[in-house]
């Protein structure tokens, strides 16, 4: 996924009602994705289409009482041709909500709506299988309008403010700060089977990803609202190919070698990043032993990259390159049918994007004013990885996965102690810099079978970051939480069907480790939310239906989360209430 998703704001542009299976990849696996990946690889994968005979259909919908938002999203396949096993797929998502609530007010223009949609031909043969699919993805965001000041003096106000400077009531509307973002995506995705075990991958894409950005001063012409024209617009195509060669080498080893190239053009009407061009061309090769029934089993992988980025600056332009090799290897230890432990280690690196590298100016997503650094170096990163899995069928199941991580030239936002002012308003100020990092912790995941219907389980997720050039703890990292879950599960017969009720509870504790740093507004105090959600699946008619009903914020607490900008301004959204069904036809 390619896009401006540069800014801790900015999630990928991807509809979530198109992704069948969600995998997390760490160890060599992770190599075949890129440089980039020093924390693992997320995939998103679609559901496959259906090859069956007859048509298969399936809607999603539901409502959200925190900004009144709904949505739906439905799709459709069938068999088009079943004699040479062609299939097609339509889908489609619509949302829209209004402006959201803390436990005691409204947050000024915080509304969304959102259309997507997608389609997908597929080719099944004995031994190729070849797939083009097309989606788009559009919406419209609104910036929440308090942490947009017009003045220093103001915006110190807001900041030490317990409520926000501007009211708000209730609303759909629109209005500035927002963003308008689309993405376009075409790839064509085959494989052609070889021999068991072998088999030869092509994947060829390209990526439109538009962003438009609009300040929160009204237009000179009064005709111009929020449908007018932005005040910067990002525009970035990415062509990129993917040729990879799964392969069996004698009884025990499998792997795989791949090249990937892509270049991307960047095109801005207005300030905050230049226009530039950037090229990628890697290689890679990931190897796995693996003989049954023999305990261990190791892992290897390598990766070259070399990038090169053609900044057009307005002092003249700028290239920057970068290349370097990763490298991986692990050993996995499988004692019995239950457990699976995991060590690996890994050296990656990652070279600066072009925000950090070269931004000057407002950042509209989090009402900030950024400053890049063309001197920074790429980060690399020697990491040590100890993870386990164990399972009982039902009855018990425990992951944990400890890491260390030692980063040169670790890169990050460090707050300025000055805002800065612009004709556009008043701004906390960033700039990128970077020092040598570890970062540490460990998550940790179980669950117990109580009594027959009753389980508990738990999750914490601790982390340090500590600046070993400034010998003090790194600001902006992660506080230390804790999660717990009870969950009942019941039926009721010739009514309800596979039912579970959860009670939810997590604490977040205040993160202490940056006292004497400086920042705009001090680290918020600990806070609990607990939840309730209940599924179940029953019938109307011939028709199965599955549905719930999800509580967040149960209690409506009001708090604040120390990695959200606008903890600045506002607390948190308050209690909402999701009611979702799923039909499948």
């Amino acid at each position: 996924q390619e896009g401006n998703q540069w800014g801790s704001e900015h999630a990928p542009e991807i509809d979530p009602f198109i992704a069948g299976k969600i995998t997390v990849l760490k160890g060599a696996e992770g190599v075949r994705y890129g440089s980039n990946s020093l924390g693992g690889v997320i995939l998103v994968e679609p559901e496959p289409v259906f090859s069956d005979a007859g048509l298969k259909a399936e809607l999603f919908t539901g409502y959200s009482s925190n900004g009144r938002g709904a949505y739906a999203s439905g799709s459709i396949a069938n068999r088009l041709i079943p004699k040479i096993g062609l299939s097609g797929r339509l889908q489609g998502t619509i949302k829209r909500s209004g402006n959201l609530n803390t436990p005691d007010y409204y947050l000024a223009n915080t509304g969304t709506k959102e259309y997507d949609f997608s389609t997908t031909l597929q080719l099944d043969r004995e031994h190729l299988k070849s797939e083009i699919f097309y989606s788009q993805f559009n919406s419209w965001i609104g910036i929440f309008r308090g942490a947009h000041i017009g003045n220093v003096t103001d915006l110190l106000k807001a900041i030490n403010s317990e409520q926000p400077l501007i009211k708000a009531d209730f609303t759909y509307d629109l209005e500035r700060p927002a963003q308008h973002i689309e993405h376009e995506l075409l790839k064509w995705k085959s494989e052609y089977k070889l021999a068991p075990g072998s088999k030869f991958n092509m994947l060829l894409s390209r990526q439109f990803n538009r962003r438009g950005e609009y300040d929160a001063h009204k237009p000179f012409n009064p005709d111009l609202n929020i449908s007018g024209f932005p005040e910067i617009m990002l525009e970035l195509t990415t062509w990129q190919a993917d040729v990879n060669y799964e392969h069996k080498i004698g009884k025990y080893i499998k792997g795989q070698i791949g090249t990937q190239a892509n270049t991307q053009k960047n095109t801005t009407d207005g300030t905050l990043v230049p226009n530039y061009q950037s090229n990628l061309l890697a290689v890679y090769l990931i190897e796995h032993w693996k003989k049954f029934p023999n305990f261990f089993e190791f892992e290897v992988g390598l990766r070259f990259d070399k990038r090169r980025l053609d900044a057009d600056l307005k002092t003249g332009a700028q290239r920057r390159t970068f290349d370097n090799m990763s490298g991986t290897a692990g050993i996995i230890y499988l004692p019995g049918p239950h457990w699976e432990y995991r060590l690996n280690y890994s050296r990656v690196w990652r070279a600066p994007n072009v925000s950090e590298l070269f931004s000057y100016g407002l950042h509209h997503g989090t009402a900030t004013f950024e400053i890049g650094n063309p001197a920074l170096k790429p980060e690399i990163a020697n990491s040590l990885t100890f993870s386990g899995v164990g399972n009982y069928d039902e009855d018990f199941d425990i992951n944990f996965t400890a890491y260390f991580n030692k980063i040169k030239d670790f890169i990050y936002q460090q707050p300025d102690s000055m805002p800065t002012l612009t004709i556009r308003g008043a701004f906390p100020t960033f700039e990128h810099t970077q020092t040598d990092a570890l970062i540490y912790g460990f998550d940790l995941g179980f669950k117990k079978k109580l009594v027959s219907n009753l389980s508990l389980s738990l999750k914490t997720s601790v982390l340090r970051g500590y600046d070993q050039s400034r010998q003090e703890y790194l600001i902006y990292m992660p506080s230390d939480r804790i999660s717990s879950s009870l969950q009942y599960n019941f039926e009721w017969p010739g009514v309800l069907q596979s039912s579970t009720i959860s009670l939810i509870a997590t604490h977040v504790f205040k993160q202490s480790r940056v006292g004497h740093l400086f920042d705009y507004l001090q680290a918020p105090a600990a806070y609990q939310v607990f939840g309730l959600e209940f599924n179940t699946k029953f019938k109307i008619g011939n028709q199965p239906i599955e549905s719930g009903i999800v509580v967040s914020n149960l209690f409506n607490n009001a708090y604040r989360e120390y990695l959200n900008r606008f903890r600045y301004f506002a607390d948190e959204t308050g209690r909402n209430v999701l009611i979702h069904f799923n039909l499948k036809f």
